[in-house]
């Protein structure tokens, strides 16, 4: 059963802010680009910083999170 999106984004956003002493300010800021949809290449261009940065970073995040899916999916997961 889904939850719908919106409910969805808010579980993501609650793991997200437990998680703010885990991650520094961009790691932080890369989570939020995540939930609101936007890509790789969004968020590379958005932060200036070139697309493996940001899959490197997306990489210790997940890493920092103990979790191993993609970002937003795992946020959920953790929110859950």
């Amino acid at each position: 059963m889904s939850l719908g999106p919106e409910l969805e984004r808010s579980k993501a956003a609650a793991a997200l802010i437990a998680a703010i002493p885990f991650l520094n300010p961009t790691e932080l800021r890369i989570c939020l680009l995540v939930l609101e949809g936007r890509t790789t290449a969004e968020i590379a261009s958005i932060l200036e910083l070139s697309i493996r940065t940001i899959r490197n970073r997306g990489l210790v995040i997940r890493k920092k999170l103990g979790v191993r899916s993609k970002l937003a999916v795992a946020l959920m997961k953790i929110a859950g």
